[in-house]
């Protein structure tokens, strides 16, 4: 399921404990990455486009966004 060089990795499903291990499978195989983690009831638009623009210093990050379903649009 983990790619080296992917992009986006999309995990959807009604399994939280999937989704979960799906995740932490993820942010396993890249340890030298960046972890942010945001929840779609705490966040704006402008928050996630921060988040997933490319970094100065050209580090890596993940960015978990739990319950992207229910981000308004």
């Amino acid at each position: 399921m983990v790619a080296n060089k992917v992009g986006l990795v999309l995990v959807q499903g009604s399994e939280s404990l999937l989704a979960d291990r799906a995740i932490t499978e993820v942010i396993a195989a890249k340890t030298d990455a960046q972890v942010i983690t945001l929840s779609s009831d705490e966040i704006e638009i402008g928050v996630i486009t921060d988040n997933l623009a490319p970094s100065l210093f050209g580090d890596q990050r993940i960015v978990v966004i739990k319950e992207i379903q229910d981000l308004d649009s």
